[in-house]
């Protein structure tokens, strides 16, 4: 897929935003802002970046690493695949036993071996860190239930 491919697809998930957008009803209560001021915004900031893409590729200023080379797909994308789901299976398995955080930072650890990343130390504590900034995120500061941070109900 070249540049300007992508760019249309792009195009396409914008317009596919904005039908949804207007598809957001009305509130019956009172709202100072509105139940549809976020997406609005995020779709909004969204269509601006999309177009900003669409204008560097239309004046060839973006690189299309596609065409490098030196650049080649990463080997054996099966245990990479694997590596991956296994992450997320982990965390949808484990994140009642063992809370979000503790799941969160299983299913990090899959992904980074799914970009060949060594697990060490400080795989496993930027993991942790994007689960608990995660869970502080939605748990904490928007009120969003995603379950106790951590758990320890085995059975």
């Amino acid at each position: 897929m070249n540049v300007l491919r992508f760019s249309l697809a792009l195009i396409f998930l914008s317009i596919v935003a904005i039908w949804q957008i207007t598809q957001i009803p009305k509130s019956t209560l009172y709202d100072a802002i509105g139940a549809s001021f976020v997406p609005k915004f995020a779709v909004g900031l969204f269509v601006f970046f999309v177009i900003l893409y669409l204008y560097q590729s239309l004046t060839r200023k973006l690189p299309d690493i596609a065409d490098d080379k030196n650049e080649k797909p990463l080997k054996n994308p099966i245990s990479r695949i694997g590596y991956f789901s296994f992450g997320f299976l982990l965390f949808v398995l484990l994140v009642k036993p063992i809370g979000f955080i503790l799941s969160g930072t299983l299913c990090g650890l899959g992904i980074s071996k799914s970009f060949d990343t060594k697990i060490s130390i400080t795989s496993v504590i930027i993991s942790f860190l994007i689960a608990l900034s995660v869970w502080v995120l939605f748990s904490v500061i928007l009120s969003v239930n995603l379950g106790p941070a951590f758990s320890f109900k085995i059975l």
